[in-house]
């Protein structure tokens, strides 16, 4: 079979015939590139949980649940994040994903403590902000 020159990132590139398929559009197809029915995809994807181990509970949605919440919580913004699954703007992931961890919330207050006190210090004392108690 003839060779014929195709496009990568630019550059001309020789490839077999049979090798410049069109890209489908769909990210789970199967092998000319027609999506799958999701049964399908799902008895694959509990193969796959088998093999190394994971609970067979554990859906698509799981997956796609923890890798928005992972990309979240290593600083990657809500508008790439929402790009990438998809959603038009970052409401629903706000909506949905974004649950502060106690220690994001704690290095946040850091953060303020150092921006007001960089040296340190109290900001303000409570004990002596408090009204004093007379014994009886």
């Amino acid at each position: 079979m003839g060779q014929q020159l195709r496009s990568v990132g630019g550059i001309k590139a020789p490839c077999r015939v049979q090798q410049c398929r069109k890209l489908s559009p769909y990210l789970f197809t199967d092998e000319q590139g027609q999506l799958i029915h999701s049964d399908t995809f799902t008895k694959r994807l509990r193969k796959i949980y088998d093999a190394i181990g994971f609970p067979r509970e554990y859906h698509l949605h799981t997956l796609r649940h923890y890798f928005v919440t992972s990309l979240l919580h290593c600083g990657v913004d809500k508008q790439t994040v929402a790009d990438l699954v998809g959603h038009a703007d970052t409401g629903f992931l706000e909506r949905t994903y974004c649950h502060p961890q106690q220690a994001q919330k704690e290095q946040a207050a850091d953060s303020m403590l150092t921006m007001l006190r960089p040296d340190g210090g109290q900001i303000f004392n409570l004990a002596a902000c408090s009204p004093k108690r007379h014994s009886a």
